[in-house]
């Protein structure tokens, strides 16, 4: 997870997969969230209608770059700046909105 603040990109301290990341999610919210891999037509199928054919195209390149290595080699680069929250913080503070 990454965010934007005064023109840098900060990422949080550490990184996770999906099927980590739901699992810590499951844990917040005490529901059971589930990550699915899909394949990449599939998930252009899904995004399309919500977010328009040439936007779901580059949503999908970037994921197959980050699982490629490019998200965690970019986040083991000495000069990445990273937050100091990690996501389960991040999702206990805002649970609330996710139930």
């Amino acid at each position: 997870m990454t965010r934007y603040v005064q023109g840098h990109f900060y990422w949080q301290i550490q990184i996770l997969k999906t099927s980590q990341a739901a699992e810590i999610i499951s844990e917040v919210i005490g529901k059971e969230v589930v990550h699915k891999r899909v394949s990449e037509e599939e998930a252009l199928a899904i995004r399309t209608p919500f977010i328009g054919e040439d936007y779901a195209k580059a949503l999908g390149k970037i994921e197959v770059l980050a699982a490629g290595g490019s998200e965690e080699a970019h986040f083991k680069r000495p000069e990445t700046r990273r937050g100091k929250t990690t996501l389960k913080e991040i999702i206990e503070a805002n649970k609330d909105a996710l139930l």
